[in-house]
């Protein structure tokens, strides 16, 4: 629709009839240094949170799209152009997210090869490249701004997914690499370990991944033969996913070190039925938490009232079961009283159980009583005492 042709407001509306709210972006910008993850943050140089540490971005112009606005506070902000890959990633507006006034945020994924000298503009003070673990481990080096602790994570666990399903890893080596520089996003961004005959294998044999350029890297400082050099096909999904290798077996090794402490003779434990959303990087990254937190069912919140019933009924050694995306469920054991986590960005993490979350089964598993009262509407509640828990324990035992 051209500009000419579009249609204009109504004769006699008041904009001012309703709230004012403003937009802003942000933008999470990775790269790789020295094998860790890292990100592109901000020293604060204004009111609020001035002196704090935050994602680049800032308030949309009205003349603008949301990503000419993310391109434009990241140049203005740090000097980095992230043309190579900008994607929206989801909108943040907690009414509370930003004290001077009602913020929306949508959140921008930038993924770069390598960032020369970052330098600080307009409301930034500094800018740094800073390792995500450092701010996303159980004790972080430093406190984001506003509620980006929240969406640093969001946006390393979009990227985690996009990692198994697309080329997206081709985005942080550049035009030409070797498949060991591949290899070494792979690593970093999942945190394992890859042995490199196993990666290069899957990687040849993903169809629409890499191509051979026929032409060899130069030799390393230790020497050896020469590595290929491969590039990209464009932006694809693979088919099959790439996968963190053996990690199913891992985790039930895990596990199987921590049994279920529920006694199957208890009489009074409970299991409880809950939702985690349909989004399946979001359902992984709150297992990975190991916490319980409240999530809507669609269109519909939860109440701060039936959260606080439902987490007030539970105890420490009942089970919770939810369903997950691609016919999955994944259960879980209570491990701790009600805890206030009052630094959390999202309200949603700030009343919580912590969960020991056992590795998902498929949802076919289940009793078929148990799938049906998976199927009932409502968000959460109770689904079975004593009885239905020593069968949840046996099944897992498997």
């Amino acid at each position: 629709m051209s500009k000419e042709s579009r249609p204009c407001a109504p004769e006699g509306y008041d904009p001012d009839a309703f709230p004012r709210v403003a937009v802003t972006v942000d933008v999470v910008v990775l790269t790789l240094q020295q094998r860790r993850l890292h990100v592109l943050l901000v020293e604060r140089a204004v009111e609020p949170w001035r002196g704090a540490w935050a994602l680049p971005g800032g308030f949309v112009r009205p003349d603008e799209t949301l990503e000419e606005a993310a391109a434009r506070e990241l140049r203005e902000e740090t000097g980095v152009d992230a043309s190579a890959h900008l994607e929206q990633i989801r909108a943040y507006g907690d009414p509370g997210r930003d004290p001077r006034m009602r913020v929306v945020t949508v959140c921008y994924l930038a993924v770069l090869p390598q960032i020369g000298a970052v330098t600080a503009g307009t409301d930034a003070a500094r800018a740094e490249l800073v390792a995500v673990d450092e701010l996303l481990g159980p004790k972080p080096a430093r406190q984001l701004a506003f509620d980006h602790e929240l969406i640093l994570a969001d946006a390393v666990a979009h990227a985690r997914e996009k990692l198994s399903t697309t080329s997206l890893a081709t985005a942080f080596v550049g035009p030409e690499f070797t498949l060991g520089d591949l290899r070494e996003v792979y690593e970093a961004a999942w945190g394992v370990e890859l042995d490199p005959a196993n990666f290069r294998r899957k990687v040849l044999a993903t169809e629409g991944f890499v191509m051979p350029t026929g032409r060899r890297a130069s030799s390393g400082p230790e020497g050896g033969k020469p590595a290929e050099t491969y590039r990209t096909v464009g932006r694809a999904r693979l088919h099959p996913p790439l996968q963190p290798p053996g990690s199913d077996e891992q985790i039930r090794s895990a596990r199987a070190s921590r049994p279920l402490t529920l006694d199957p003779d208890h009489e009074r434990a409970t299991v409880w039925r809950f939702w985690l959303g349909d989004d399946a990087a979001f359902q992984r990254a709150v297992l990975d938490a190991g916490l319980l937190a409240p999530i809507a069912r669609g269109e519909t919140p939860i109440s701060d009232e039936e959260w606080h019933a439902f987490m007030a009924g539970m105890q420490q050694g009942d089970l919770v079961i939810a369903p997950l995306a691609r016919e999955r469920v994944a259960i879980g054991e209570v491990t701790s009283a009600v805890r206030e986590r009052p630094n959390a960005r999202d309200r949603r993490l700030r009343r919580v159980r912590e969960m020991s979350w056992w590795p998902a089964i498929p949802r076919s598993r289940l009793p078929e009583d148990m799938r049906n009262r998976l199927d009932v509407s409502g968000v959460l509640g109770p689904l079975r005492v004593s009885a239905a828990a020593r069968r949840l324990r046996r099944l897992l035992s498997q």
